[in-house]
């Protein structure tokens, strides 16, 4: 469907109604299409900006606020919001662990998810956004998970594997969702070998090596 110009002005309007300023972001950003659902609709080519804001605008029966960025196809308004890197892993990888799991598994998903992230950034380097919400579900806020994630975060700060093709997301695909695989031997190894396990000859890296081979280290 088209966009209406009431629709259009309400966006205006609640955009100036809303304009506080938050502070500039400081460090890796990642910009993100914030999705209802992980089944939602993604924007069609061509699609267009509408406005930068920094502040709160309310959106499909949604509020947002941040940095953001509207955006529209012929069938809909878009929010992409960039946020710090750091922030994005955390909700990512508190999506894909198990509750189970110890800090060398949750070690080795930081790698995978930060990997998965600065893949999607280079693949998508120039868009309007290099990653969709679709993995960001609500379960960071377990306060024993938030600290151990944090902790695995600072623990392996900066590193990520060679991702000569295109990384996968899951440390251990289904394994909270009932698969049957034993994972008993792995359990308490740290997680440089855990990676090694499951990706043998995979190059592991710093993101400034990365950024010395890519010659960029743009946001």
């Amino acid at each position: 469907m088209k966009i209406s110009l009431k629709l259009f002005c309400c966006i205006i309007l609640i955009s100036l109604i809303f304009p506080t300023a938050g502070p500039a972001l400081t460090g890796e950003t990642i910009k993100v299409l914030m999705l209802e659902k992980p089944d939602s609709q993604t924007p069609s080519e061509p699609y267009e900006t509408v406005d930068f804001l920094t502040g709160e605008v309310f959106i499909n029966g949604q509020f947002y606020s941040g940095n953001l960025e509207i955006i529209k196809d012929d069938k809909g308004l878009y929010v992409v919001k960039t946020i710090l890197l750091e922030d994005y892993l955390k909700a990512a990888v508190a999506s894909e662990m198990c509750l189970d799991w110890g800090i060398e598994d949750i070690k080795a998903q930081t790698v995978i998810s930060r990997t998965y992230a600065y893949y999607q950034k280079t693949v998508n380097a120039g868009k309007n956004f290099h990653i969709s919400s679709d993995v960001l579900q609500p379960r960071y806020e377990d306060s024993n998970k938030a600290l151990l994630i944090i902790y695995a975060l600072k623990e392996t700060r900066g590193i990520v594997m060679d991702f000569q093709t295109p990384p996968v997301k899951e440390l251990y695909p289904g394994a909270c969702k009932g698969k049957t695989e034993d994972l008993s031997e792995l359990k308490g190894k740290y997680y440089i070998n855990l990676l090694s396990y499951y990706f043998p000859g995979i190059a592991i890296q710093n993101t400034k090596e990365l950024y010395s081979q890519t010659g960029s280290s743009d946001n």
